[in-house]
């Protein structure tokens, strides 16, 4: 008996110990952004590898965090085209898994943070990837459901890239 309420114990402990300590953390510029370059990696792996409960204080939390971190930041140029993310209407919990995606991938891939075609396949596909895990807790949604299809035949990036171009060709 001693030792399944060790383990329980140990499993609680593991799953507080995961979650980034954001309490008392105030950003107000890009200074404080780039501080905790270290906070807000831990905030987007929390994001992108937690189980999602909408009733669940920490995802208000996680998700405030790493919105004001973005908007702070200088280092890291997030783009979110409206045109390519306008799932986020039916799911709004999808606009801090983008902001997940892209920023963990800037993060570890530095020589990209311009990169908006690889930022933006690693941000969607986060989406694609949170959508298709979470689905009950979600509202369905057609265009994610594309985007599903669209990834599962590997070809995401290339879906990205004809959209972006589209975009580009549309501003000159």
């Amino acid at each position: 008996m001693k030792s399944i309420l060790l383990y329980a114990f140990s499993l609680v402990s593991m799953n507080i110990m995961a979650q980034p300590d954001i309490e008392d953390i105030v950003i107000r510029n890009a200074e404080d952004a780039h501080d905790e370059l270290e906070t807000v990696e831990e905030c987007a792996d929390w994001i992108l590898t937690s189980s999602y409960n909408p009733n669940d204080p920490t995802w208000d939390q996680m998700s405030g965090f790493i919105l004001n971190w973005a908007r702070h930041t200088n280092e890291f140029p997030i783009r979110m085209r409206t045109e390519l993310t306008g799932f986020m209407k039916k799911n709004p919990v999808l606009m801090s898994v983008y902001l997940a995606g892209w920023i963990r991938f800037a993060i570890h891939h530095p020589e990209a943070r311009g990169n908006e075609l690889n930022c933006t396949d690693a941000a969607l596909t986060s989406c694609v990837q949170f959508y298709s895990t979470h689905k009950e807790q979600l509202k369905t949604d057609p265009t994610l459901d594309q985007l599903v299809d669209v990834s599962d035949q590997g070809e995401l990036i290339l879906w990205i890239s004809k959209e972006l171009r589209e975009l580009d060709s549309r501003s000159r």
